[in-house]
């Protein structure tokens, strides 16, 4: 995870700096009573497992990917890659916890000397070109965790994209991405990371692989004997390395 965080920031880093726009994600309990550390436990795990950064940081010609279903009818899905051409207002959309930019001094000044209250300059989301040919500005959206147990919601609003340079296998659960490079390798901790990991591209043409290890597709043995109990096919092909981690 630290790796794929570090070769994003690079890549960013090596983009112009004065197009640099940060998004924080709002956190919003619409249900339960949790104790205020029960709530920040909660809100670290979101935080840690989303695949959209709780603080996004984005510069014009950053790559980037989709992180929610959108518009399937556009074909702008969780996954969809683009990039940032820049950045600018929303028509139609209200405001929200992103940050907003600093009003420039002149205005500020202006403002302190004529005895008003300073209206804050519009949000300015990221414009990206998707690879589809569609150009869009992205707004935030909304997600919710619910807890059947504790009886709780929490509702996680953030610009839906993330950078396109690296992510880890576990983020990229639910994906469908067009081109991938990855390595099968001792990276592969978990059962079935292989095979998430395999499922995400879209085409055989858009995978490369840096490296190949066979013993890295695992399998779950309780998901084989599962297998074998009910008499279903497949589980010898489907098996390379069997391991006692349930999955």
């Amino acid at each position: 995870r630290d790796a794929a965080a570090q070769i994003n920031l690079e890549h960013i880093a090596k983009l112009p700096a004065d197009t640099e726009h940060k998004y924080d994600a709002k956190f919003t309990w619409t249900r339960g009573r949790l104790t205020e550390a029960a709530r920040k436990m909660h809100e670290d795990i979101v935080r840690k497992n989303m695949i959209t950064p709780a603080e996004l940081v984005l510069r014009t010609g950053a790559q980037v990917m989709l992180t929610s279903n959108l518009d399937l009818s556009s074909k702008l899905a969780n996954g969809s890659r683009g990039v940032v051409v820049g950045f600018g207002a929303a028509s139609g959309t209200s405001p929200s916890s992103v940050p907003q930019a600093a009003a420039p001094a002149a205005a500020s000044a202006a403002a302190k000397k004529a005895g008003t209250k300073e209206v804050p300059p519009p949000v300015e989301y990221p414009r990206v070109l998707f690879t589809t040919g569609l150009e869009m500005v992205i707004t935030p959206n909304k997600w919710k965790n619910e807890n059947a147990v504790e009886h709780t919601c929490l509702v996680y609003e953030q610009v839906p994209l993330a950078p396109a340079y690296a992510v880890t296998v576990h983020k990229s659960q639910g994906c469908t991405l067009d081109s991938v490079s990855m390595a099968i390798d001792s990276s592969m901790f978990c059962d079935g990371s292989a095979y998430v990991a395999l499922g995400r591209v879209r085409s055989l043409k858009g995978m490369t692989l840096t490296s190949f290890d066979p013993n890295s597709v695992r399998t779950s043995s309780l998901v084989t004997e599962f297998y074998r109990k009910h008499g279903l096919a497949g589980v010898e092909a489907a098996q390379t390395t069997t391991s006692s981690t349930p999955q």
